[in-house]
């Protein structure tokens, strides 16, 4: 059985990258001041530990990245430590804010598939969604641009990410069109 996968384009994952780290930063900047102004040896001691903590995975998946190697997100892990001092010192408001920004986070930089075959579309773009080959008027591959058109008028076009494999547009095309005809 033919089966194509395709990975999209994921323009905006560069500024949802920046936007956590610098709501890390406006936390890191909170801790840092709450020690110098508290001069308590707890909250020195978690100021410190934060900054340390996040140092180090920040450098080490700086690291990582240049060895192609993608294991963690240094972000996601920060985030969950954040979280983890606000329930210590009992900012259940914090707490509850930053896992509300964690989990948009973690949605909004999901890797956009498309895994079409005989049965139909599975779409992996905001959400799990399956379209049958029946609600379809046509799908093609056309310069690295998928286009989905639906028979209720809605379209879907996104281009595929240059860094997945490239799939052959004449059999991917032609397998669509034998689909459609059925």
């Amino acid at each position: 059985m033919q089966e194509f996968v395709l990975i999209l384009k994921h323009d905006k994952i560069v500024s949802y990258k920046r936007s956590i780290l610098a709501i890390i930063g406006l936390n890191i900047i909170y801790f840092v001041a709450q020690a110098i102004i508290t001069n308590e040896t707890m909250a020195v001691n978690r100021c410190l530990f934060l900054v340390i903590i996040s140092f180090s995975l920040f450098i080490t998946e700086y690291l990582l990245s240049k060895k192609k190697k993608k294991i963690f997100s240094a972000a996601i892990v920060v985030c969950a430590l954040i979280i983890y001092i606000y329930l210590k010192i009992h900012f259940w408001w914090a707490a509850a804010a930053m896992t509300l920004i964690l989990l948009l986070y973690l949605f909004a930089i999901q890797v956009p598939i498309v895994h079409i075959s005989a049965d139909g579309i599975k779409l992996n773009i905001l959400g799990k969604r399956f379209i049958k080959w029946e609600q379809l008027n046509n799908l093609v591959l056309k310069d690295g641009l998928v286009t989905i058109d639906l028979k209720n008028n809605k379209l879907i076009q996104q281009y595929l990410d240059e860094n997945s494999m490239p799939v052959n547009e004449k059999e991917f095309n032609d397998f669509c069109k034998k689909q459609l005809n059925k």
